[in-house]
């Protein structure tokens, strides 16, 4: 009598591994697919193609899932008004890559429009903690204060980039 191959069967057959050869060709593939997408995200951006560029963000960071393709859909979709996906982006960017200062600084910024001005300068003051010659978070901070009417504190970090980049 012939052996009856059943459907449980066929699914552990599948949940067999794949080699390790064929995991990595995957992998090499997906990180390919990623990088160009990004190359075309960076280009859309640059061409001022904002929503292909967030199109292309979004499939970068879903093959890859790298801070830099958040961060490049984060730019795109502030570019294009919607700050609270920008903002969920940015906060993604951070989540994966912490010392990632520029999404920190468009992360606070966004925030900032958004209406969260006191944690906005809150955390570029913890950036500027780590990173005290980071002149963007400065001009930010000081950009922050200023339209907060802390004219005293503003004057201070326009001073500090000053000091730092004349």
């Amino acid at each position: 009598m012939a052996p009856i191959i059943g459907a449980g069967v066929i699914a552990c057959a599948l949940l067999v591994p794949v080699s390790f050869g064929a995991q990595r060709a995957v992998h090499a593939l997906r990180s390919r697919r990623a990088d160009a997408a990004l190359v075309r995200a960076r280009s859309d951006f640059a061409k001022g193609r904002f929503a292909s560029a967030s199109d292309n963000a979004q499939a970068s960071s879903a093959w890859s899932g790298t801070a830099d393709a958040q961060l490049l859909l984060g730019r795109s979709l502030e570019a294009q008004g919607d700050l609270s996906a920008a903002k969920a982006a940015y906060e993604s960017a951070v989540a994966k890559e912490p010392t990632l200062a520029e999404a920190q600084v468009r992360l606070a910024v966004v925030r900032s429009a958004l209406g969260e001005p006191a944690r906005a300068r809150r955390d570029l003051i913890h950036l500027l903690r780590r990173d005290p010659d980071n002149v963007t978070a400065r001009i930010a901070l000081a950009d922050l204060q200023a339209e907060a009417g802390l004219r005293r504190d503003a004057i201070k970090s326009y001073q500090a980039v000053l000091a730092r980049d004349p």
